[in-house]
């Protein structure tokens, strides 16, 4: 508790006692102006006020005392800090355009450098422009100071502060005792504000007191309330056993516990036995498949798996690192035996309790959904790749082919690696490009309603030959891209069929044999011309009748059996 000086003859006793351990020429105390000065400032320090208020009367009264232009406090004289705030600010009644507007000071070097001599130096600092050394001209000349006096209060409970005060209009030489008065006032200014924030946090602190007792209760009640209520798995584990020993460890020098692990098994078998669980919440019993929470929290072990094992040694490792969040993928059992995919999220509670608080979330569902996606994924690919056509799939809106199966290479003749990424285009001729035939082209712009599309085409090989083809493409939805898929099927053998069936028909219709050709039922189906001229027999008049019609009656049956 700081004594309060209410009156002049204390404040000129307590100056006095500044004053002759200073350097400068003594003053007489009987000087009625001193003895005004020192009321003034006892008056100020004497009253019963917040900091705040504090420090706005402390800087207005040393502006008048001073009869300086401006006087400010900046926040805080800190060399380290990249700006200051100016955060109490006083000028003179008749020059209200040097008010600063109380903004934010960048500290420059020389600021910085204002900033390390204030706080080295007991007695004030002093720059005239013109005169002796200038720390930040800049400065100077953006609040048009040409003079200033200059002291750093070094607070006990908070940073310090840079009270200065400015002369604008000219360059003043400040007197012996007024840099002593100035010394002797900042020094009551620091005691006083030392004091007055001290019994400003002890008030506060008493007052609230009981109002932060019931909160913390209230709080703990919510955060008991929220653990075992959540829907989600929640355990609370004790982690002190574990720092300690870790503690242990870095003190015998050990420094990469993943290596000493390593080296020596036993001891991780021994660490991850020191996490005794606290505290279960309702869905932890739940998703391990019991309503005991005695036995989840003593027989936890026979929930480990492998993966599980892997999942607390890198815990460890995190912990041992000093990081307080951990977030892994994992697996577990449950008592009743079914497999259990996790992710758990560790996080370490602050406080001096060493408390972790664990949730386990179950993605079980998520996996089943991976894998069963997976697969449909592999049999689709398996699908496209034992097709027995060509399979092209391109983006429908740039034509760049993105699949391409065994099978299209083949067809195509250029590798998978040569199609992926190549134009569709490439894979039709000049002519056909030209004639406005481009089926991927045109499926990409066909409405949802009618997206097949079926044709026949020729398809360039990579040597040049045009091989005849049927497409039948698509447009789908892959992964939120619109994609023609284009089945392509090798016409070349049905073609040649054709041209051999005409070849034939060509052949029968000008040989002079006779030529009849019948079903298993030994009906007729055809006969050509020379036939005709033979027998007599028109093709509309013995079609649909079998060659018993041809009897003359002067064979056996022997003979009409081997024809």
């Amino acid at each position: 508790m700081f004594r309060r000086h209410s009156a002049v003859d204390s404040a000129l006793s307590n100056f006095l006692f500044f004053w002759n351990n200073m350097t400068f020429p003594p003053v007489s105390s009987t000087d009625n102006s001193l003895l005004s000065t020192l009321n003034d400032i006892s008056c100020v320090f004497s009253e019963d006020l917040e900091p705040q208020a504090l420090m706005t009367a402390a800087v207005r009264k040393f502006q008048q005392i001073f009869h300086a232009d401006r006087a400010w406090l900046i926040y805080p004289c800190a060399p380290d800090t990249p700006e200051g705030q100016v955060c109490y600010e006083a000028i003179a009644a008749d020059n209200p355009h040097l008010l600063s507007g109380k903004g934010r000071v960048k500290v420059s070097p020389g600021l910085a450098e204002l900033f390390r001599d204030a706080l080295a130096a007991a007695d004030p600092i002093i720059q005239i422009r013109g005169t002796g050394k200038v720390y930040d001209p800049d400065l100077m000349d953006r609040y048009s100071i040409r003079s200033s006096m200059t002291i750093a209060l070094k607070m006990k409970n908070d940073l310090s502060w840079l009270l200065e005060l400015h002369q604008c209009d000219h360059r003043r030489v400040w007197t012996a005792t007024e840099m002593a008065l100035f010394r002797y006032a900042a020094q009551r200014l620091r005691e006083v504000y030392n004091s007055s924030r001290i019994l400003n946090l002890i008030k506060q602190d008493t007052a609230g007191k009981q109002t932060v007792e019931a909160e913390l209760v209230r709080s703990e009640q919510r955060f008991r309330s929220f653990f075992h209520y959540s829907s989600v798995s929640l355990l609370l584990v004790d982690i002190s056993k574990l720092l300690n020993y870790f503690d242990e460890l870095k003190e015998t020098g050990v420094t990469d516990l993943n290596e000493y692990f390593d080296k020596y098994p036993r001891f991780f078998v021994k660490t991850w036995k020191l996490l005794p669980i606290v505290d279960v919440n309702r869905a932890t019993l739940q998703l391990f498949e019991t309503s005991d929470k005695d036995r989840l929290t003593s027989k936890v072990n026979r929930l480990y798996t492998s993966k599980t094992v892997e999942a607390i040694r890198s815990v460890c490792l995190a912990l041992f690192s000093g990081l307080k969040h951990v977030s892994l993928q994992t697996e577990y059992k449950t008592f009743q035996g079914n497999h259990l995919d996790a992710i758990i999220n560790v996080d370490v509670l602050p406080g001096e309790d060493c408390l972790a608080l664990v949730s386990i979330t179950d993605i079980s569902p998520q996996k089943m959904l991976e894998a069963t996606l997976h697969e449909s994924r592999e049999q689709y690919k398996k699908l496209i790749e034992t097709a027995n056509d060509a399979i092209l799939i391109a983006d429908a809106e740039t034509g760049l082919i993105l699949q391409a199966n065994r099978k299209a290479e083949v067809l195509t003749g250029y590798s998978k690696a040569e199609l992926i990424g190549m134009h569709q285009s490439k894979l039709r001729s000049a002519s056909e490009r030209r004639s406005g035939g481009d089926i991927f082209k045109h499926q990409s712009r066909r409405g949802r309603k009618d997206r097949r599309n079926i044709s026949e085409i020729y398809l360039l090989h990579a040597d040049g030959q045009q091989i005849p083809v049927e497409i039948s493409s698509s447009t789908i939805m892959v992964g939120g891209r619109r994609v023609v898929q284009g089945i392509f099927r090798d016409l070349r053998s049905r073609f040649e069929g054709e041209e051999l069936r005409r070849l034939l028909a060509t052949v029968t219709e000008q040989t002079d044999d006779s030529v009849m050709i019948t079903d298993t039922k030994s009906i007729i189906s055809y006969v050509n011309p020379a036939f005709e001229r033979v027998s007599g027999y028109s093709l509309e008049e013995i079609a649909g009748k079998t060659p018993r019609i041809l009897r003359s009656g002067k064979h056996d049956e022997a003979f009409y059996r081997m024809i």
